[in-house]
Parts: C-alpha cells; structure tokens; sequence
C-alpha cells in the first residue's frame, strides 16, 4: 500500500513538471506569434508593386528575424536547462514564472 502511495505521489510530482514546462513552451510559442502579427504589408499594395513594399518593410523584417532569432536562442537554452529537472519544484516553477519573456 505505501508503494501505491509513493508512486501517485512520483506520478502527481512528474504530471506538475510536465504543466510547468509545457506553460514554458506555451509562452516563447506566444511571444513568437505576436512577434509575426506584428508584420503587416502597408496599406494600398497591389501585385504590381508588391517586390517594392517588400523592401520598404526591410527594417521591420531585419528586426522581426533578430527578434525572432534571440527569442528562439532563449528558448532552446530555456529547454536545455529545464529538461534536467527530474521532480518538481515550486522554487523552480516561480523563478521560471519570473523568467518568462515578456510580450514584445
């Protein structure tokens, strides 16, 4: 009986850390979204002149993929570390609440 407790107690422990890193990844997910809701081609743009809006957004496209990039670069560095976690922690799940990038 007590290892039937043990072990719901293990599952219950590893279903927390689960929800923990999947909120992680449900977030940089978010940010990343919001980042290309944020590229919109400018008012008026027909398929004739398309190729030339398209150069005109250059600075907005440059920092999209900068953006996106270091974004991107945190989140794999976000996942490298968390994967260690073997239990859960609510130390752990309020500093990675804390770290949660922002929205841009």
């Amino acid at each position: 009986m007590a290892d039937h407790q043990d072990h719901s107690a293990d599952k219950g422990g590893f279903r927390l850390l689960e929800r923990m890193l999947f909120l992680s990844d449900a977030v940089f997910a978010i940010v990343l979204t919001l980042l290309v809701l944020d590229l919109r081609m400018p008012p008026g743009v027909t398929d004739a002149n398309l190729f030339r809006a398209i150069l005109a957004m250059e600075p907005r496209l440059v920092a999209f993929g900068i953006t996106f990039a270091l974004v991107s670069v945190f989140w794999i560095a976000h996942v490298s570390i968390l994967r260690r976690l073997q239990v859960f922690d609510w130390f752990v799940a309020w500093v990675n609440l804390a770290f949660s990038p922002p929205s841009p």
